[in-house]
Order: structure tokens, then sequence, then C-alpha cells
């Protein structure tokens, strides 16, 4: 999925505290669906904490295979404060 352009996230963001406010009224209402509770609260519950780890793994059928392709030696100026590097690679 593309990056949106800042702007559109600059916008999203204004309503940041309003959203986390209505999925807090969904979550804490009795007469809403479990279902839409539940979301709510995972939703929360993933902004305010940051979603579980997901573990990358093959089956007994199809293991994951990793195919290395390059290896790139990175050397990092401590002098340099634009954040470029200086790569040994050509």
């Amino acid at each position: 999925m593309p990056k949106a352009p800042v702007n559109v996230r600059t916008l999203a963001r204004k309503y940041t505290e309003d959203a986390i406010e209505a999925l807090a009224a969904i979550m804490t209402d009795e007469a809403t669906a479990v279902a839409s509770r539940i979301a709510a609260a995972n939703s929360l519950l993933d902004r305010g904490w940051g979603r579980v780890p997901q573990p990358v793994s093959g089956d007994d059928n199809n293991p994951l295979r990793v195919k290395l392709t390059q290896i790139v030696r990175t050397i990092v100026d401590p002098q340099n404060q634009d954040g470029a590097d200086v790569s040994s690679a050509p």
C-alpha cells in the first residue's frame, strides 16, 4: 500500500482524540453489539500499546525459505548531521 501524502496524514491526525473517544464510547456502550465492543477495545489497545508481533514461519509441507541475494556493508559517519551514510558498496 503506498504511503499517504503527508498532508492527508496530518489532516487525519487532527481527529485522533475524537476517534479515540468514539472507540471508547462504542467499547463501553452495553447496548452495542459485543463484536463491535470487542473490535473497538482491540483498536484502542493496538493504538495504545502496539500490535503483538506475528511470527513468520512456513509449515511442514512448505517451509519458509529465504534467499540471500546481497550483503551491503554500511559505514555511518557520526559527524554527518544530515543523516546520509557513506557506504562501502559502489
